[in-house]
């Protein structure tokens, strides 16, 4: 459970949350990594800092969908992330 960071050719990785986290995506920059938590009934859209320190809510999201959650991703510019949102029940 949560996201971990591991650089690629080491062995070891570091946690970066402890929570069911989901679809963590990089900021164009490598310095942020947006993910969605799930959290009993509350979905959120989360921001941190790629090289620790606390994760911020950026918006509560009204998902009734199950986890893993909608996918997020950043503009080419970094100032924007994108998600899409539904139930995954088909049409």
């Amino acid at each position: 459970v949560g996201l971990w960071l591991q650089k690629v050719g080491e062995t070891t990785a570091t946690r970066l949350s402890d929570r069911y986290d989901y679809n963590a995506t990089w900021s164009p920059d490598g310095k942020q990594i947006a993910f969605v938590r799930v959290d009993r009934e509350v979905v959120d859209v989360r921001v941190r800092s790629a090289f620790g320190g606390p994760d911020r809510v950026l918006h509560a999201l009204d998902f009734d969908g199950p986890p893993p959650g909608p996918r997020l991703s950043y503009t080419a510019d970094g100032q924007w992330i994108l998600t899409s949102m539904g139930t995954g029940v088909p049409m």
